[in-house]
């Protein structure tokens, strides 16, 4: 069964989320943009790394405010710039109006 989520990750901290079905998209800098693209054209929720989505940021930017795919940053174990947390309360406030 193909899942409708993917984890694009740079790190092998990542690879827990390989134990929920979703499909594991390895990236790196040079791929990212073209595994990006792929990314939404097939999945519903699509889960990026910290740093990705930083190097992504103007390509995310597109799906915003769309219903699909819904994309989210994960925070990295490495301790990034809180990036990933100010880009998920925002959001919460918009599709939910939460602020977390």
């Amino acid at each position: 069964m193909k899942s409708d989520i993917a984890v694009l990750f740079d790190s092998k901290e990542f690879l827990i989320f390989n134990l929920t079905g979703a499909e594991m998209l390895m990236v790196t800098k040079n791929n990212a943009k073209e595994q990006f693209l792929k990314a939404v054209k097939t999945y519903k929720l699509i889960l990026i790394s910290e740093t990705l989505a930083k190097l992504l940021e103007e390509e995310i930017k597109v799906y915003e405010g769309k219903l699909s795919p819904i994309i989210l940053s994960l925070h990295s174990p490495k301790g990034e710039s809180g990036w990933a947390v100010k880009n998920l309360s925002k959001k919460a406030k918009t599709s939910l109006g939460l602020e977390i």
